[in-house]
């Protein structure tokens, strides 16, 4: 009945127990599960915690014919979207399915914004434009981002990279652009945040952050080490 829905879905696989499709998730992405609760091996809130742990941005839906308090408790802790009862309506499902695409749309529409908001945020603070200790607190709380700003190593770091690499090849667009290239860097093993503050045909800056850190050759040092790892990654890139 899914397959046949109005909707722009695919389904990858089913499984008649939680293990495996865990198995399976190891190596595969999904945005919506559905899952009954009761499984051999793995439960449904085992797969939900798995999923909870290890694939933030997936939407898990339970589908349970136990009305318990209990059970439904535990599903919000491990950010169940929905919790259905049995038995189902063809319909429900289908109603059910579609909140959560429209749910999944509206998150990647605010995920592609988040890179524009915070090259506005950090411009200003960079600038000296926004300086109210909480005013800056309260934008970066809004957009999700941990910095202690009074316990932290700054810099700005400026890339400079071949044009015609971007102009013959990469075909996203500017802003995917600046956020896979900030992406490849956030993989870091110093835990340094990386923000984008403005670009160039030919360069763009960053602004780089590392909390609870004073030493600030430590933090050259780092960056350096970061920075050889990407070239080496991306040396079609970087010169």
């Amino acid at each position: 009945y899914i397959k046949n829905m109005p909707l722009n879905i695919e389904i990858l696989n089913s499984f008649a127990n939680g293990e495996d499709a865990i198995a399976f998730l190891k190596n595969n992405h999904c945005d919506i599960i559905y899952t009954d609760i009761c499984m051999e091996k793995v439960t449904g809130l085992e797969l939900a915690k798995y999923v909870y742990e290890n694939m933030k941005n997936t939407k898990v839906v339970i589908i349970s014919g136990y009305d318990k308090f209990d059970y439904a408790k535990e599903a919000m802790k491990y950010n169940v979207q929905d919790y259905l009862l049995k038995p189902l309506m063809l319909n429900e499902i289908e109603e059910n399915l579609s909140k959560i695409i429209q749910l999944l749309d509206n998150e990647k529409k605010v995920e592609e914004l988040i890179p524009i908001v915070e090259k506005d945020l950090f411009s200003r603070i960079s600038q000296g434009i926004l300086s109210d200790e909480k005013e800056i607190l309260h934008q970066l709380q809004l957009i999700n981002v941990d910095i202690d700003i009074k316990n932290s190593a700054v810099c700005i770091l400026e890339l400079t990279y071949e044009t015609n690499h971007f102009k013959d090849e990469w075909t996203y667009g500017k802003e995917q652009k600046y956020t896979a290239i900030r992406n490849i860097f956030k993989m870091n093993p110093f835990d340094i945040q990386y923000f984008w503050l403005n670009a160039t045909e030919n360069a763009m800056a960053f602004l780089c952050i590392k909390n609870h850190c004073n030493e600030m050759q430590v933090f050259k040092r780092e960056i350096i080490q970061n920075l050889k790892e990407v070239k080496y990654d991306m040396d079609d890139i970087f010169h």
